[in-house]
């Protein structure tokens, strides 16, 4: 049986079903809760798990507020804007990842 790359198809022994799975009767894995979904590692083409929804959303609540914050902070230069940015995030991205890697150690992977 070929695996299915569909990623809200369930495998089946059908390939009707397994190429249209909402149209032909397939199942939407809705059994992940949004824990889950949020924090287990996200597998890539290789099976390897990748950074969570949570570690990629965590990019962006850091760095606008912080462009923001840097931008009225600097009355509108953009190279200081740039270099502020990039220092408060270089400090806060690390330490939210490791406190999101914390809460998805406890999460278990995605299949």
């Amino acid at each position: 049986m070929k695996p299915c790359w569909l990623p809200w198809a369930t495998p089946s022994t059908s390939p009707t079903e397994a190429q249209t799975p909402l149209l032909e009767g397939g199942r939407i894995r809705s059994a992940m809760g949004l824990l889950e979904r949020v924090f287990a590692p996200l597998p890539d083409h290789e099976g390897r798990g990748t950074p969570s929804l949570a570690a990629r959303w965590w990019l962006w609540i850091v760095l606008v507020p912080t462009a923001m914050w840097a931008w009225n902070a600097s009355d509108g230069a953009i190279v200081p804007t740039l270099v502020v940015t990039t220092l408060v995030a270089t400090l806060a991205l690390p330490i939210g990842w490791w406190v999101l890697s914390l809460v998805a150690d406890t999460v278990a992977k995605r299949p």
